[in-house]
């Protein structure tokens, strides 16, 4: 017989949790519904939880951040991954649900949703694989920063003397851009672009090209909207094409001057001439730039020219 499980309506609400556990084969299409949703929710909360790790570094430097305010943001996080989940949700509960209803007297929800904390591993095996690049050796995205370093840093050396620039300074702009290479812009098919910088693609560029939602700022107004971006074969690439976008465009130049000054400050004064000169919308970009190039991690590496 089945037995109903109802979706939480509020984070702190367990009792469907524990519901799951204890349901048996053969349950209805309602109660797998609702094991997708709880799944959903689930993994939505992952994502934030991934979102606020990567905005760590600029923490120390907001005035509002202390012990308190991150428990009821982490609340209220806890709280929106359950409200994004309901309804239609982000569309994950319903391939989840069309496989466990493949998969139906061979694995129950308690399979899916385990008792102990999730596994991000057992995760991205329940959804749908993505496409592999044909460059197997290479590296889709990276677990730490320090991995990402030390892939990304010796290929940013060998451009960063075109452009004048201290590597550690093109480093921390890719990791800006990619949260430390956790978050790589992906085609809707799911292969890698490989672009570091958010590169975005426009008459200019003949190659492939990745469309994937983006914030943008406005006067200020952050919005979210929907860009093209460049995609590339490898990060050998992107570092290349980077080094050709900014130096073939004349509103750049300040930027290479300051870069090519060598002093100890010629790193942070390249970026923020960057921003000024519209490489980026967000107005603290340069800012966070250069806040992650003081890292210990990047601090040591580099230096004057």
């Amino acid at each position: 017989m089945s037995m109903h499980v109802d979706q939480a309506s509020v984070f702190t609400d367990l009792a469907g949790l524990q519901k799951i556990k204890q349901m048996p084969k053969g349950e209805s299409d309602e109660d797998l519904k609702a094991v997708a949703k709880q799944f959903e929710s689930i993994f939505v909360n992952m994502m934030l939880k991934t979102m606020r790790d990567a905005n760590k570094a600029f923490e120390s430097d907001d005035m509002t951040s202390s012990k308190e305010s991150r428990f009821y943001r982490d609340m209220m996080d806890n709280q929106l991954a359950v409200s994004l989940s309901s309804g239609k949700g982000i569309g994950l509960a319903d391939v989840l649900l069309r496989q466990l209803k493949e998969s139906a007297g061979h694995q129950t929800p308690s399979d899916v949703l385990p008792a102990q904390n999730l596994d991000q591993s057992r995760l991205q095996q329940t959804i749908p694989s993505q496409k592999v690049n044909a460059q197997q050796n290479v590296p889709q995205s990276f677990d730490t920063p320090e991995d990402f370093v030390s892939y990304i840093y010796p290929l940013a050396e060998k451009v960063s003397a075109k452009l004048d620039v201290d590597p550690k300074y093109i480093v921390s702009q890719a990791a800006l851009e990619t949260g430390w290479g956790k978050h790589m812009i992906r085609s809707e098919d799911g292969t890698n672009s490989f672009n570091l910088f958010g590169i975005k693609s426009d008459e200019r560029w003949s190659g492939d090209v990745a469309r994937v939602p983006t914030l943008e700022y406005r006067n200020g107004v952050a919005a979210k909207e929907h860009a093209n971006f460049r995609a590339y074969q490898s990060y050998e690439d992107s570092l290349d094409d980077y080094v050709n976008f900014v130096s073939g465009q004349a509103r750049y130049q300040d930027a290479l001057n300051k870069a090519a000054e060598g002093n100890a400050n010629s790193g942070a004064e390249y970026m923020q001439a960057l921003q000024s000169a519209g490489y980026a919308t967000d107005p603290f970009y340069a800012r966070k730039v250069n806040a992650i190039a003081e890292q210990p991690l990047l601090a040591a590496l580099g230096g004057e020219k």
